[in-house]
């Protein structure tokens, strides 16, 4: 049964029971959903057109096949498991380069165990992907962030609730400069402002990151817009004429621009709620109506810029240009002019986050003013106060960032805010699981924040035990489809709009409130809210202050949402708690709701015009808080637009959001078997695939080589060369399309040789244990001439290393004597899997017929750790200590062909 097929009837529950049940399988499935192209709808007439949220502006999310260059965190010096800091390691890791582009990935793999991180990680490489070994804590990837006093913060307010950005200062620079703030991972451009140069220099350790990113404050970069009419464009252009004395050498055909509007007296007061005579700090300077867009035309001459989609609100010239008086920049300051910019903005694009989990544990961490912290999670669970503001940090962040994603993440007891965005545009967070943070109160803390962020896509997250999940500040023509959680879907203020929220299960407790807290309680603005929250939040102007209240055609369509309105609720019974109701009018289990479209922020009886909630004609509400139930689609109230049905789909941004198709799983198992002039592949069988396709490469090459249609678990590349080592990995598919690509693995094909050829090898070993293997290696010319072009492999399994976090990289190959003088030993070098060689090179010397060449070397790791084990080696395997014995498993080559001997 497809749920787009459901309507209610007059026996109703079992019908309306059913549809609940899909909306939970949605909501818990969503990587199931088909998130395609293809399978976006063309918006419906009057709403915004979504088909371009997310990643790559609604391209896949990127797999192996994307990727050109990976790159191990442990070549660099990250260690897992071994108690000692990771950060310096992991940030050069990450600063050794950057990708090519979406099809030229760059992957940046973290070795499995925990890896110990004290200070702000700067993602500044576009088009990287960062990869862990999975996000189950116990095996996978665990990044443990611990922040160092240079990193945490220094300074409280007076109270001790929240950090004292403005106090935290360095030169004309304040730590408010760096909002929204410190976390694990920041993905923004670091470059710095030739203004602030002398300052960064100067700034002590803990100050240097207020300058960062200072090449894209709109007070430095920012352009003013022509100043010649009250109005430099309208709602709906695409071209905005710039002040005749632009400089336009920083705006470029592709390249990312803010467009700001200048916050006017008659905005806040007309449209947002305000009182700005009685309430004067809430109506203050700013752009709150703004939006990151992409240059399409850059007229130099012209002093115009095109922008790739068109502007979604009016652009005045300047804060006085609707006839306003000018307002001051902060709350008690002196008023003055402001004007409307666009902002040149540098971007990192491309990054990529998957595959790991994260904590910040704070139990033990030095108390800021003496002592240590002694909280636990269970002192966190439904506690809305922040219990360590100088730990305020976020898990992953992202300003000035577009194109980019997380993905299969769990953030546990993150310091803030999970995830958090600032200028964002095309952002994917998918498929996460987040629960719990340290600080959820006074300031603006712990919430899923999606703030400044436009035509981004959330989908498939799990949240628990945080604030709020929230599109804020301008945010515009995002997604969030199908996650599931317990907490309110919040639109926080400041004219966040054309925002959808559908297929979504919220299910919301009692005690998810404002009010259950127990110390440095309150909200962004430092007030607490009344009552307890419900599954769908919306900003008054008078409670959303100095960003002024949510804007137009926020729609929520087809989600499921339950309240708990009763204490004692006992979450039992329908599986949403003895007492929890439906939350209409917005959900109606009996399937009443599914199919309206609610647009919040939009006149009643005209959709086409915003409405601030008004609780009758011209008066307008001061507070959801308690007025969360009431329908405000039904006169005397306005403010909500219900008139409009789809029963044709169960979604607005899906075509197909039915009965899920569901991709073959990746390929496991692949083993690649050198043989002369080929590689013999094959795999474990996928459930569901209808196919495989099987792709290869030179390692050293970039670009790949496909074969699709493949119906066995096996395949053969013939015609490729000897002694060149080649890259292979498989995909399953089937008609709903293709996995993600299987672990690459690598072979070397070799030339025929086998047992017996010109020459002979006899080895033994002087020493075989726990730290070292000692190989004694004859090489005997049993031909009829002399021989020279000569080497020999010792093959070794490195699986044991791996497992302990060692990379192959890790193995050295001393010479400790042999008879030619030019003969060296190599590092490991990849043949197949786990499975490496060291190469035997015996240099120009020239080996006469029925001569011997005698070479001894060791095999160990470069710090000597006692975890080596020969046992599953090839070439150790018929070896002893007490004589040498002729072997066939230290193959000879000459001149690059094998020559004698069997490779594995």
């Amino acid at each position: 049964m497809k749920l787009n097929h459901l309507t209610a009837s007059t026996s109703g529950r079992v019908a309306g029971w059913m549809a609940l049940l899909l909306l939970m399988a949605f909501a818990l499935s969503a990587h199931a959903l088909d998130l395609s192209a293809a399978n976006r709808r063309a918006p419906l007439p009057g709403l915004y057109d979504w088909r371009h949220a997310g990643y790559n502006e609604g391209a896949d999310l990127p797999t192996d096949a994307n990727v050109t260059a990976t790159i191990y965190a442990v070549n660099f010096g990250v260690t897992a498991n071994d108690g000692t800091d990771d950060t310096t390691a992991l940030q050069a890791a990450i600063d050794s380069g950057s990708g090519t582009g979406f099809n030229g990935l760059r992957k940046l793999v973290l070795p499995a165990g925990t890896i110990n991180i004290s200070r702000s990680i700067a993602v500044r490489s576009s088009y990287l992907w960062i990869v862990g070994a999975g996000s189950d804590p116990a095996t996978g990837t665990k990044i443990v962030f611990k922040p160092d006093a240079n990193t945490r913060y220094d300074i409280l307010t007076a109270d001790s609730s929240q950090p004292d950005m403005s106090a935290m200062a360095s030169g004309s620079g304040q730590m408010g400069w760096v909002w929204p703030g410190r976390g694990l991972f920041k993905v923004q451009v670091t470059d710095v402002h030739d203004a602030y140069a002398s300052e960064y220099a100067a700034a002590p350790a803990n100050r240097r990151d207020i300058f960062e990113g200072s090449v894209n404050f709109h007070w430095k970069a920012g352009v003013k817009v022509r100043q010649t009419a009250p109005y430099a464009a309208l709602k709906g252009a695409t071209i905005i004429p710039l002040d005749s004395s632009a400089d336009m050498s920083h705006f470029s055909v592709g390249g990312y621009v803010q467009i700001g509007a200048a916050n006017t007296r008659k905005m806040f007061t007309d449209e947002m709620g305000a009182d700005c005579v009685a309430s004067p700090d809430e109506c203050t300077n700013g752009f709150m109506k703004s939006q990151v867009f992409k240059l399409s035309a850059v007229d130099a001459a012209g002093k115009t810029i095109t922008l790739d989609k068109p502007l979604e609100f009016d652009l005045n010239r300047d804060s006085v240009a609707d006839g306003s008086a000018q307002m001051p920049a902060s709350a008690g300051g002196s008023p003055a002019l402001y004007y409307s910019k666009a902002v040149p903005l540098k971007m990192v694009r491309g990054v990529g986050f998957s595959n790991f989990y994260t904590e910040l544990p704070l139990t033990g961490l030095p108390r800021l003013g003496g002592g240590t912290h002694t909280a636990t999670a269970a002192d966190a669970i439904h506690n809305y106060g922040n219990i360590a503001p100088e730990y305020a940090m976020h898990g992953i962040i992202f300003k000035w960032a577009a194109d980019s994603f997380v993905r299969n993440v769990k953030l546990s007891m993150t310091g803030s805010h999970p995830i958090v965005t600032e200028f964002a545009k095309n952002i994917q967070v998918q498929d996460n699981q987040v629960d719990g943070a340290w600080n959820k109160g006074k300031g603006g803390n712990g919430y899923l924040r999606g703030s400044k962020v436009w035509d981004s896509l959330y989908t498939g997250n799990t949240l628990r035990n945080v604030r709020h999940f929230t599109f804020q500040w301008g945010a515009s023509g995002n997604v969030a489809i199908a996650n599931d959680f317990d907490c309110d879907m919040n639109l926080h203020g400041g004219w966040e709009r054309n925002n959808l929220f559908e297929l979504n299960t919220v299910k919301v407790p009692f005690n998810h409130s404002s009010g259950s807290c127990t110390a440095n309680c309150g909200g962004e603005g430092g007030g607490t809210d009344a009552g307890t929250w419900y599954p769908i939040y919306w900003s008054t102007g008078g409670k959303a202050h100095w960003a002024g209240a949510t804007g137009p055609k926020n729609i929520f369509y087809n989600n499921l949402m339950k309240k708990e309105k009763d204490a004692n609720g006992d979450h039992v019974g329908d599986g949403f708690g003895g007492t929890d109701s439906d939350f209409l009018p917005y959900y109606s289990s009996d399937g009443s709701k599914q199919h309206t479209i609610f647009q919040l922020g939009t006149d009643s009886a005209n959709e086409a015009n915003y409405k601030h909630l008004e609780t009758s004609p011209g008066v307008k509400l001061a507070d959801w808080g308690g007025s969360e139930t009431l329908d405000w689609a039904v006169s005397p109230r306005n403010g909500v637009n219900s008139s409009r049905t789809d029963g044709a789909s169960a979604s607005l941004f899906l075509v197909n959001a039915g009965a899920p198709c569901t991709v073959p799983g990746t390929p496991a198992g692949l083993v690649a078997t050198p043989g002369n002039a080929q590689v013999n592949t094959s795999w474990n069988a996928v459930s569901g695939a209808a196919s495989y396709t099987l792709s290869w490469k030179a390692d050293a090459a970039s670009a790949w080589t496909a074969a699709g249609g493949i119906t066995s678990t096996s395949s053969s590349r013939t015609g490729l060369a000897n002694g060149t080592l080649y890259d292979f990995k498989v995909a399953a598919v089937n008609s709903c399309g293709t996995s993600a690509d299987s672990t690459v693995v690598k072979a070397t094909p070799a030339g025929s040789g086998g047992g017996g050829g010109s020459f002979e090898v006899k080895a033994e070993l002087n020493r075989d244990d726990s730290k070292q293997t000692k190989y004694n290696v004859s090489v005997k010319n049993t031909g009829t001439a002399a021989a020279t072009g000569l080497s020999a492999r010792i093959y070794v399994d490195v699986s044991e290393l791996l497992a302990a976090n060692h990379a192959a990289s890790s193995v050295v190959c001393d010479v400790r004597s042999g008879t030619s003088s030019s003969f060296t030993c190599s590092a490991l070098k990849p043949y197949s899997g786990n499975v490496y060689y060291a190469e035997m090179n015996f240099g120009s010397y020239n080996l006469a017929a029925g001569a011997t060449l005698n070479h001894n070397v060791t095999l160990r790791l470069s710090d000597w750790a006692l975890i080596w084990n020969s046992g599953n080696d090839y070439s150790r395997t018929g070896l002893n200590t007490s004589s040498a014995v002729v072997t066939t498993r230290i193959p000879v080559y000459q001149g690059g062909t094998l020559a004698s001997g069997t490779n594995p």
